[in-house]
């Protein structure tokens, strides 16, 4: 009897669970269908139709709109100071699944850098073929170019060549400080993904998908930045200590700026920012 009685009690209580995380499950984000040409500029002004949401725990709006070919993204953080030398270091990365589960193995990296000319000059050719040398010659007259660089990984990917594979339309994306001081990222993606490697969704209009934003962390450009400022600190450190202390009190302070330095290395690293968002495709139909 204490046992039908124990089961009952149990019953209740996943059913209790179960009708509360319905409940508090929140419903997707509708999409909107976009009717006019969008341009991905990094600001809000083909945005007046969207309905953004807003995510409290970081001061960040969102909103989609898609067509038949593209998933537009407008990102928009409120509190700009609190996220740039976060996002600076690690761009912002999007993760798709078609199946609407929240997984990590197709991602998108879109990252603003400062490249060189001639780095900037090989993107080019890279896209568009061999540059005259004039033209190679007016590039060069800037040192440094802003590239929205854009990179695909997937852990589940047959294999990591494009070659011979067609249809392939490219993700892009633009970010700007805007009049109000916030800072605005605009992305475009595209809805099919020809290929394992491909940029793109593999979705279709009136389909639900769940997507994903990630921004902040170490980064390798962060870690060998923070080693080597740790290198410089280390090396004052032995220079002091070579100075006027003993070669024992000597390296017993060498190592103990070296613990600071990994202490303050693990205080200064950047926070991580997760945010995962059910979106349901508008269908013109």
């Amino acid at each position: 009897m204490a046992k039908r009685h124990f089961i009952g009690i149990l019953f209740i209580f996943v059913m209790i669970i179960t009708l509360c995380t319905m409940v508090m499950a929140k419903d997707p984000y509708k999409s909107v269908w976009n009717t006019a040409q969008m341009s991905v500029d990094g600001t809000d002004f083909d945005w007046q139709d969207a309905f953004p949401a807003f995510e409290k725990k970081v001061a960040v709006d969102y909103a989609f709109k898609n067509d038949a070919n593209f998933l537009y993204i407008l990102f928009k953080f409120k509190d700009p100071k609190q996220f740039m030398s976060t996002i600076s270091w690690t761009g912002m990365t999007v993760y798709l699944d078609p199946n609407g589960k929240k997984k990590k193995d197709y991602l998108i990296n879109f990252r603003k850098k400062q490249i060189t000319a001639d780095e900037f000059i090989a993107n080019l050719e890279a896209q568009q073929g061999q540059l005259s040398q004039e033209d190679k010659d007016k590039i060069r007259a800037n040192e440094f170019y802003v590239d929205h660089d854009v990179q695909v990984s997937n852990k589940k990917a047959k294999s990591q060549s494009l070659d011979g594979v067609e249809g392939i339309v490219p993700a892009i994306f633009r970010a700007n400080q805007s009049q109000d001081e916030t800072y605005l990222w605009e992305i475009a993606i595209p809805l099919a993904r020809p290929a394992d490697m491909a940029p793109g969704i593999g979705a279709a209009p009136g389909q639900q998908i769940k997507v994903g934003f990630h921004w902040g962390g170490a980064t390798d450009e962060w870690k060998e930045a923070m080693t080597s400022r740790m290198g410089s600190q280390g090396s004052q450190a032995s220079n002091r200590a070579r100075g006027g202390l003993s070669s024992e009190s000597g390296g017993a302070s060498t190592r103990l700026d070296s613990n600071i330095g990994l202490a303050r290395m693990r205080k200064q690293m950047p926070k991580k920012y997760d945010i995962w968002v059910d979106v349901l495709l508008a269908n013109q139909q």
